[in-house]
């Protein structure tokens, strides 16, 4: 298998990983969905696509999506694969590792919203 299908496979993994993470925390009885966190989403049910962007700076990534309905976002710093889980078109996550030499977006995926 070729570097770059590894890659894919690996994005393609994260992406179930993140979503059924998501999905278990949306079963938790005492989520409401109002609340104002990843809870509200329900990354098992993609209704759509967007687009992302991820920036970095003051050792924070930067995480924008097209949709301010929940958004899957999966993305590549220096080629690892990583996701995040945006609401009302962003969010923020810190970053504690090396500098920064790629940075990348791979796939946005718009989630089913439950505070709707």
């Amino acid at each position: 298998m070729s570097r770059s299908h590894l890659s894919v496979a690996l994005a393609s993994l994260l992406v179930v990983l993140e979503s059924a993470s998501c999905y278990a925390q949306s079963q938790r009885p005492n989520a409401t969905a109002d609340a104002p966190s990843a809870d509200a989403c329900d990354c098992t049910r993609q209704v759509g696509t967007c687009r992302a962007a991820v920036t970095f700076q003051d050792g924070q990534l930067n995480v924008t999506s097209s949709s301010r309905q929940c958004s899957l976002v999966v993305f590549q710093v220096n080629g690892d694969s990583r996701t995040s889980t945006v609401m009302d078109g962003k969010a923020t996550e810190q970053w504690l590792g090396d500098d920064i030499t790629r940075l990348g977006v791979t796939s946005c995926s718009v989630c089913a919203d439950n505070r709707k």
